[in-house]
Parts: C-alpha cells; sequence; structure tokens
C-alpha cells in the first residue's frame, strides 16, 4: 500500500509449491496497492489489470511462467483528474475469450462516483466505448464484481445508496456479449435495515448465478439467482455465518462441486489474534453444508481479504 509500489505476482503449482519467485511486473506504479485485479483465461493465460499513479489503467497478458504473452500493455483509459477507487476484470471462459475491465471513478468535488466498463476482444482490442454499468448514477455506488455466463453476456454487482429505505443496497446488471443491457436492474438484497456491501459474484455451470454481501450487522449473505435474474423459488437469502464475534468482511464465492458453492470471509475467531478466514459449504438449494472451517494456517495477527476460484469437479 505504499504512495507508488511495485507490483508482484507469485506463481504456484498444483501442490501450492512456488514455481516461480515473485515476479515484478516492470515499469508499474500503482496509485494504491489495493487496486489491482487479474482473470484466468482460456487459453491458460491470464490478464493482469491495475490504476497507475495518474489514475490510467493498463492491462497486461501473463504466460503461466509469468513472462509477457504480449510486449505491450493495453491502455484502457488514460491519467484523469479524477480519482480511479476500485477496479474488476472479468474473462469470458468460452470460445470468445473476450474480457471487460470495470472501474469506479470518483467524481471530484462530490460524493458521488461512477461505475465505468468496456469490453474488448480476445486480441484486446476495444470492443466498443466505455459505458455507465448502472442504471442510475445520482448516489455513490461502490464497484463490486463482474462475471461471464457462457453465451459471452455478463452481469456486474454493486453497492448502490439509493436502493433501499435504509442505507446502502446491492444491486445486479447483465450485459449482453454486444454491449446492450439484458433486463432490468436486479435487487439483490431481501434484508433491507442498514448496509448491505462488498458484494462478489460467480456464475455456475447451469448459468445460475450466486451473490455474497455482508451488511451493518456484521453477517455475510448468498442469494442465488436463474440465469435470467429471476428469483428462485425455495432457494432464499441465506446467512452463511456461524462466527458473530466483530465484523465478517471480504465475502467471495465460488463453485466447489456440482451445484454447491463455497463461501469465504474474513472474521474474528473467539481465544484468535485478529481475523482469520474462515469458509462455508452451501448446496443447490441454499441448504448449509457442514461447520464453518477456518482455511488459514497462520494465525498471528490479521488475515484480510478473503478469495476463492473452483470448479465443477
Amino acid at each position: 500500500d505504499k504512495t507508488e509500489g511495485e507490483l508482484r505476482f507469485v506463481l504456484l503449482d498444483a501442490d501450492l509449491n512456488v514455481g516461480n519467485s515473485k515476479v515484478l511486473v516492470s515499469a508499474s506504479k500503482l496509485a494504491n496497492g489495493s487496486y489491482f485485479d487479474a482473470c484466468k483465461r482460456k487459453n491458460n493465460t491470464f490478464l493482469l489489470a491495475n490504476v497507475t499513479s495518474g489514475n490510467g489503467i493498463v492491462v497486461r497478458e501473463f504466460k503461466q511462467n509469468g513472462t509477457l504473452a504480449s510486449p505491450s500493455e493495453n491502455l484502457v483509459q488514460g491519467g484523469s483528474a479524477h480519482t480511479i477507487s476500485a477496479i474488476r476484470i472479468a474473462c469470458d471462459q468460452g470460445s470468445s475469450q473476450k474480457y471487460v475491465v470495470l472501474w469506479q471513478l470518483d467524481n471530484a468535488g462530490t460524493s458521488n462516483s461512477t461505475i465505468y466498463g468496456r469490453r474488448y476482444t480476445s486480441f484486446g482490442s476495444p470492443n466498443g466505448q466505455k459505458s455507465i454499468m448502472t442504471a442510475t448514477n445520482t448516489l455513490p455506488q461502490r464497484l463490486g464484481d463482474a462475471a461471464y455466463f457462457s453465451n459471452g453476456n455478463f452481469v456486474v454487482v454493486y453497492e448502490d445508496a439509493d436502493a433501499d429505505f435504509d442505507g446502502t443496497a446491492i444491486k445486479a446488471k447483465r450485459w449482453s456479449n454486444t454491449g446492450g443491457e439484458v433486463g432490468s436492474e436486479v435487487l439483490v438484497n431481501l434484508s433491507a435495515p442498514g448496509d448491505q456491501k462488498t458484494p462478489s459474484v460467480t456464475v455456475l455451470n447451469d448459468n445460475e448465478w450466486v451473490v455474497a454481501y455482508t451488511d451493518s450487522e456484521n453477517r455475510v449473505f448468498t442469494r442465488r439467482f436463474g440465469k435470467d435474474g429471476e428469483d428462485l423459488l425455495g432457494r432464499p437469502e441465506i446467512t452463511a455465518n456461524s462466527s458473530t464475534a466483530g465484523d465478517q468482511r471480504s465475502p467471495a464465492a465460488s463453485i466447489a462441486g456440482t451445484g454447491n458453492i463455497l463461501v469465504s470471509y474474513e472474521s474474528p475467531v473467539p481465544g484468535k489474534d485478529g481475523t482469520e478466514i474462515l469458509a462455508r459449504m452451501v448446496n443447490s438449494k441454499g441448504e448449509l453444508l457442514g461447520t464453518e472451517m477456518q482455511i488459514n494456517t497462520y494465525t498471528p495477527s490479521s488475515q484480510f481479504d478473503s478469495a476463492t476460484d473452483g470448479g465443477s469437479n
């Protein structure tokens, strides 16, 4: 989190052994150590997007061995007088290998922020102009996450300060592979009191999709939707966490076997030092499976910012 820190990554093999030393992303200066994101492509390269010190956005493609797949970086946006305070990149796992970059732009002199996105071809060429990714943007919004469906459409989830009667709420918006809006905005949370925040989204093999998020009462929720954004009967909003001490934050969800979901989050644990990374399994009916489990084995101080990825097998 240095003002102009270096951006590095580590490559691991299937047994979580370090397959390469820390790789420095050359010529990359971060505006903030939190403002970067990565996604795996179907061809087993991966894309790394980050915000530069001048509030620009660049994307680079890397091979599995950590070397650049292309010598040039893709400039998504040049420098700006406005502050970019969040960034996400999502990769289409279908044959098109397209991707979309999203960012949150804080409007100077106001408390408002706007969520933008721009689509790209598999070769990194712009596929249309940048677009506002929400239905309304008159009040503060915070970028959450994005994920692709099998047909090349994608969904964006975010916090909205004007979505329910009390505090912020979670909304979702679906977009087509040609950049058009698909259906209307979806209000994700059913519980309205206080703030609902920090959403993440994952698309399952059947194109149903799951959003994980927290609220002001330190609960971790998940809610599952049909491929067209419809509410699924018998699959309500559920509370995933058992630990309730302190704050539960940074929820993430992913596929974990056929129809199952793994939800991870950071949480204090009684008798432990700081926060730990916990996780819970949820089946296709929205029922909790087993007990809450602790992921990290290194326990001094605090562990932050859980993330999860998985597959149908």
